[in-house]
């Protein structure tokens, strides 16, 4: 796979709806479970309300939107959400997701947020990472969702 076939470019809400149509079954349930949205609203949403976002493409075609929304002096909550057919490209993914975590530490700091216990492609790849992990905590939709957070310098 060529990592030149991958592109990131600035996240627009025409990608983030086509990511949203095809999200992985796990992002749509942590989706669900975490916010009470459905998956288009959810990634169009988190466009919108992002101090930046991106999509990463691959031969033009939408797969992850990801992005950060700066809350507070130095932190920023930060999300990903991507189809099902972006973990066919594991590798080439892993190496982009480096570079723009890097971008947004550049910017802000200490990047946090919460990811759903059940999860496990996502708590993989933070912990590749680097991110630490929190106790989990039970959402009113009863799902457990576990925080995490990624530091400057820690863990990048």
């Amino acid at each position: 796979m060529e990592t030149d076939a991958i592109q990131i470019v600035p996240a627009t809400l025409e990608a983030a709806r086509e990511i949203g149509e095809h999200l992985s079954e796990a992002d749509a349930e942590e989706c669900r479970l975490g916010s009470g949205l459905e998956p288009v609203y959810a990634v169009t949403v988190s466009v919108k309300m992002s101090t930046e976002a991106w999509v990463v493409t691959l031969h033009g075609r939408p797969m992850v939107a990801t992005g950060y929304t700066v809350v507070g002096d130095g932190m920023a909550a930060v999300w990903l959400l991507g189809v099902e057919d972006a973990r066919m490209y594991r590798r080439a993914f892993l190496e982009h997701s480096r570079r723009l975590l890097a971008t947004m530490l550049a910017k802000v700091p200490t990047l946090y947020n919460y990811v759903w216990e059940q999860n496990a492609r996502s708590l993989r790849w933070l912990k590749w990472l680097g991110a630490t992990f929190g106790d989990p905590v039970t959402l009113p939709s009863g799902a457990r969702f576990v925080p995490f957070q990624i530091v400057r310098g820690v863990h990048v």
